[in-house]
């Protein structure tokens, strides 16, 4: 896509620090927390494989760091992972 963007925002909201990145390209198939929390070939996106473990692994490195993800968009319009992290007490 010649005119492809990347978004970055980053806030905090209360104790959690707050990191939307959304872009507005196109993908072979919709991507869901869902998804990516299957093993990969049950969904039959083989192609995609190295592009679902590197989402997959990030998801469980948020989550195991006390944040969570969420996705949304879809495969014409773009996506937007919102990615939420606990603030460190001071």
């Amino acid at each position: 896509m010649k005119d492809g963007k990347v978004c970055v925002e980053v806030e905090t909201e209360g104790k959690e620090m707050v990191i939307k990145i959304s872009d507005n390209g196109h993908r072979y198939q919709s991507i869901s927390v869902d998804i990516l929390k299957k093993p990969p070939l049950s969904h039959g996106i083989t192609y995609l494989y190295v592009e679902y473990l590197k989402l997959a692994l990030a998801m469980k490195y948020i989550e195991v760091h006390g944040g969570r993800c969420e996705i949304e968009g879809d495969k014409h319009q773009g996506t937007m992972f919102t990615i939420s992290l606990p603030v460190a007490a001071e």
